[in-house]
C-alpha cells in the first residue's frame, strides 16, 4: 500500500470530524527557478500558484490552507525569507488549532448544560415521588 493510498483515507476521516487540515507545500525553491532566485517570488510564482491549486483541489481543502515552505536541508545559515514563510506558516497552523479547540470547548459546555438540565430534571422527579 503506497503513502497516499494509506494518507487520504486518514485525511477525509479527519475532515469528517472536524479537525482542519493544513497542507505544507515544501522545497518550493527546487520546484520553480524563480522561487529559487528569491523567495520573496514564492505567491508571485505562476507555476508554484497552479500547484497550490491542484493540491487544493486533489485532497479537497481550501487553496488557503494549502502553505508554501522552504526546506531547510543544505544551509548552513538561517535565511530570513525562509523563516517568514515558516513562521508564516506555523503561526497558520496555531491560529486552526487554537480556533478548533474553542468550538470544542463551546460543544463540551453545550453538552454539560443538556447533562446538567437532564440530571436536574431526573432529581426533580425522583424527589417528586
Amino acid at each position: 500500500m503506497s503513502t497516499s493510498a494509506f494518507a487520504l483515507p486518514l485525511f477525509h476521516f479527519y475532515c469528517l470530524i472536524g479537525i482542519p487540515q493544513i497542507l505544507l507545500m515544501t522545497k518550493v525553491d527546487e520546484a520553480c527557478p524563480l522561487v529559487e532566485d528569491d523567495l520573496k517570488n514564492v505567491y508571485r510564482s505562476v507555476y508554484i500558484q497552479k500547484k497550490a491549486r491542484e493540491l487544493s483541489e486533489c485532497l479537497g481543502i481550501p487553496l488557503n490552507c494549502v502553505l508554501p515552505v522552504k526546506n531547510y536541508s543544505e544551509e548552513l545559515a538561517l535565511d530570513q525569507d525562509a523563516d517568514i514563510l515558516l513562521c508564516s506558516a506555523v503561526e497558520q497552523m496555531l491560529n486552526y488549532a487554537d480556533s478548533f479547540f474553542e468550538n470544542q470547548v463551546v460543544e463540551d459546555q453545550d453538552e454539560s448544560e443538556d447533562l446538567y438540565r437532564s440530571m436536574n430534571r431526573d432529581q426533580k422527579f425522583i424527589n417528586s415521588n
